[in-house]
């Protein structure tokens, strides 16, 4: 895993450079706050929400509270499995697999099988063949998800 510090500018008295570089420690993830005020590093827990909101304990401002969000969000999208979408059937992520019209994703035959015949889905993919289809997503742009500590999480 990656493990760099971040750079941010934020007013406090006066405007004040912050490092923060996020550490796993026995299966918790945990930011350190230094800035070139004081001596020592400020350390705060960060989490995952179930619902995929990044979180972190309280910090001396708003503006360090978004900085290690920030920061947080940075180490998960370098450390994480990136995928373009998000399985409609079994909620997994995906790089390659189908799309349906309507904003559905399969990621595989059994998937999208489980919704939809093989009869239907051969209508849609020749009735509508621009809107039902089967591709893969390769470049960063299309990547909307990240697998981390086996959460999908959107970016």
């Amino acid at each position: 895993m990656k493990n760099e510090t971040q750079v941010f500018y934020i007013e406090k008295t006066i405007e004040v450079e912050i490092k923060i570089k996020i550490n796993k420690e026995q299966e918790k993830y945990f930011a350190y706050v230094f800035d070139d005020m004081s001596q020592e590093a400020l350390k705060s827990e960060c989490w995952i929400e179930d619902d995929g909101q990044l979180m972190t304990e309280p910090v001396s401002s708003d503006e360090e509270y978004d900085c290690v969000i920030e920061a947080f969000c940075s180490y998960i999208k370098e450390n994480g499995i990136k995928y373009a979408r998000k399985c409609t059937k079994c909620n997994n992520g995906m790089n390659e697999g189908y799309i349906i019209g309507n904003g559905e994703y399969y990621c595989t035959d059994e998937c999208l099988h489980k919704v939809y015949t093989i009869e239907e889905w051969n209508e849609m993919s020749e009735e509508h063949s621009e809107e039902s289809y089967w591709t893969e997503w390769e470049t960063e742009e299309d990547f909307d998800y990240v697998l981390f500590d086996n959460k999908l999480i959107t970016i």
